[in-house]
């Protein structure tokens, strides 16, 4: 199954409730496109993406800052679940589907 296209995630951060759009390409195992979080009007571009069965992971540098926030998911038809590390705000969830 392809995770590429576009998806709606919300995080659900420290600072509140986060609405993502994310638009995923996907080739050979390798994971790239561009998070938008549509809350703070920050686009982003994915990192150091994979594709591993239904596990993906990516990283994107925030462009307002140093911080580099890590993303475990995982997939399910077009349900993704999973966690994202922000350094020293800890872990926090994210769940969102394909659009």
């Amino acid at each position: 199954m392809s995770v590429a296209g576009n998806w709606q995630l919300v995080l659900n951060s420290p600072m509140g409730k986060q609405d993502v759009s994310l638009d995923l390409k996907e080739v050979d195992g390798q994971l790239s496109g561009i998070l938008v979080n549509t809350t703070n009007d920050m686009t982003s571009e994915i990192l150091e993406g994979t594709v591993e069965g239904d596990e993906l992971r990516w990283k994107v540098k925030l462009p307002k800052g140093k911080m580099t926030l890590v993303f475990t998911t995982t997939v399910t038809e077009d349900t993704m679940s999973g966690k994202v590390k922000a350094g020293m705000f800890g872990s926090f969830k994210l769940s969102g589907q394909r659009v």
